[in-house]
């Protein structure tokens, strides 16, 4: 098949997500991408489709280095709520 130019997402606030990058080597540490998800999206389909569509790489160009493995972390809005680790 081919690859569709369009595709229909959700508005809906609930249903998407923007997410910034922090420790990305490819990436500026203010760049933020809104990701939409469906209601049955698991965590691990949404950053696969994060790092497909950014092209983020997935190993390290480096003799004997493993996968990189991508995690999404909540971080508060207010930093007086983040709890003291």
């Amino acid at each position: 098949m081919h690859t569709p130019t369009l595709r229909l997402v959700s508005l809906h606030p609930l249903l998407s997500v923007t997410l910034s990058f922090v420790r990305v080597p490819e990436i500026h540490e203010t760049f933020t991408w809104k990701v939409f998800f469906t209601r049955e999206s698991t965590v691990k389909e949404v950053v696969n489709s994060v790092v497909e569509e950014l092209g983020l790489a997935k190993t390290l160009p480096v003799p004997g280095a493993g996968t990189l493995e991508y995690v999404l972390e909540e971080v508060p809005k207010d930093e007086s709520e983040r709890e003291p680790c």
